[in-house]
């Protein structure tokens, strides 16, 4: 995928998500990369993880779901009010990846992603 910095650059990003793109990606779309770890087999000195859609945050990097999903809740974008108290909590015989609290209230969130 190409993607315009801030900076003006054109750049090229490795977009990792193999699910159908038609519905995500226009011109104009804002979308979030980062920089990725040289390697003399990597092409791309970018990588595609996300994008803004309706102003809402949808992540493509299905590798790194629990990483945005803990910025996303810390930042307050998504479940605000709740906070993390803990990550890969085991219940019983099941395993949760994170454990929010707000005030008295606790919540086991299991992040989940998906492509089109």
């Amino acid at each position: 995928v190409h993607a315009r910095l801030r900076s003006g650059e054109i750049i090229e990003a490795f977009l990792p998500n193999p699910g159908r793109m038609d519905e995500m990606l226009f011109p104009d779309t804002e979308l979030t990369v980062t920089r990725a770890v040289a390697s003399a087999t990597r092409r791309t000195e970018w990588t595609c993880v996300g994008l803004e859609r309706d102003g809402e945050p949808i992540l493509l990097d299905t590798h790194r779901t629990n990483d945005v999903a803990r910025h996303l809740i810390e930042a307050g974008r998504v479940l605000r009010g709740w906070r993390i108290a803990s990550a890969e909590i085991t219940v019983g015989r099941s395993r949760f990846d994170f454990l929010l609290e707000r005030g008295r209230q606790r919540l086991w969130l299991d992040v989940k992603s998906c492509t089109l």
